[in-house]
């Protein structure tokens, strides 16, 4: 039996163009153009194979009550004037209905894992008053379907959304947030503690969070703070911990690096110890220091790090940005810090 459903038509450089709701019953009328070695004949398709993670992960989404997908896939009939529409046809948007017929094949251009996310959780008995946004293209080719496919999923730039998951994670709304690990969520809680929350931090005020405006008080970037958190938060004794005490024990532990070393805080920008090479650092030997030492007060931190004081080799001037026999020397990269870090740790005999 044909489908009949209501549409809107419009035209893009002569290629009609139709926006619809399908009912998520219908979805059985879409096929995928899945590559396949063993086809006969130079075509042999396009599509890559399925990621079941994804499968799963969205259709346990779509099962949630707000759970909903309102970006529209593209799909395409190859066949030209395949598709009948109650109205005339006009080149501009026209509100009608659209008639698929029975032997009418809807190709999937991009929407194959939502498709089959929707269609996993609708077998499980939801969304059964449900519809998906779709754009069916009606005339081209398979080549060209498949020249849609490649610019979509190479020149749609993928925009940063730092900021937007740093709102969620803020609001404790991190049931959305898919791409990070949990280790990565508590870090930007505790960095948005020692930033806007801790005020005898000296990391207060200091970091600059997604897309604010830069100021002078900035050393440090959310972006590249964040990471240099995870050593704390995925050793032993630290992973379980909630993100107010490690938040306090970062604020105590920093306030006992400043104690010692005070003029490299007083002049940050001049000194790389608030910098990455300093927190990447001193955040690796951190785990350490928080299983040995039972009180957590800026006094235990003072005297465990007052060999970094003046008449150390450690002190502010091991800091400065200009000395390239201090910290300097180490240069960048994970392997820098690493032995940065090493090389503190000995220091301190821990």
């Amino acid at each position: 039996m044909p489908l009949r459903v209501p549409a809107v038509r419009f035209v893009q450089k002569r290629v009609p163009m139709y926006l619809v709701a399908l009912p998520v019953r219908e979805l059985d009328i879409c096929s995928i153009d899945r590559w396949d070695p063993k086809k006969t004949g130079k075509w042999k398709g396009y599509q890559r194979g399925l990621i079941q993670k994804k499968i799963a992960s969205l259709a346990e989404y779509l099962e949630r009550d707000d759970g909903i997908l309102p970006v529209a896939g593209l799909l395409n009939v190859r066949q030209r004037n395949a598709l009948r529409f109650s109205k005339s046809n006009s080149d501009q948007p026209t509100l009608g209905m659209l008639t698929i017929s029975d032997d009418t094949r809807l190709w999937v251009v991009d929407m194959q894992h939502r498709l089959e996310g929707i269609r996993t959780a609708h077998s499980k008995g939801f969304l059964k008053q449900f519809s998906v946004p779709v754009l069916i293209t009606e005339g081209l080719s398979d080549i060209k379907e498949a020249a849609q496919f490649y610019i979509i999923n190479t020149r749609s730039k993928r925009m940063g959304v730092d900021l937007t998951r740093r709102l969620l994670i803020e609001h404790d709304e991190i049931r959305d947030i898919t791409d990070v690990a949990p280790w990565e969520l508590k870090a930007v809680q505790i960095c948005i503690h020692l930033n806007t929350r801790l005020k005898n931090s000296p990391w207060y005020g200091r970091i600059r969070e997604p897309e604010s405006e830069r100021i002078r008080q900035h050393i440090a970037t959310e972006k590249s703070f964040v990471p240099s958190l995870k050593w704390l938060l995925t050793a032993p004794g630290c992973a379980n911990k909630s993100v107010k005490h490690l938040a306090r024990f970062l604020a105590n532990y920093w306030e006992g690096i400043r104690q010692n070393i005070p003029k490299a805080f007083e002049a940050p920008r001049s000194y790389i110890i608030q910098k990455t090479p300093g927190f990447m650092a001193f955040h690796r030997i951190a785990p350490i220091v928080h299983r040995r030492y039972q009180s957590r007060t800026a006094r235990t931190y003072k005297k465990l790090f007052v060999r970094l004081s003046n008449g150390s080799r450690y002190n502010h001037y091991f800091w400065y940005g200009k000395n390239l026999r201090g910290a300097k020397r180490y240069g960048t990269g994970q392997s820098a810090y690493a032995n940065l870090a090493m090389d503190i740790k000995k220091k301190l005999g821990i």
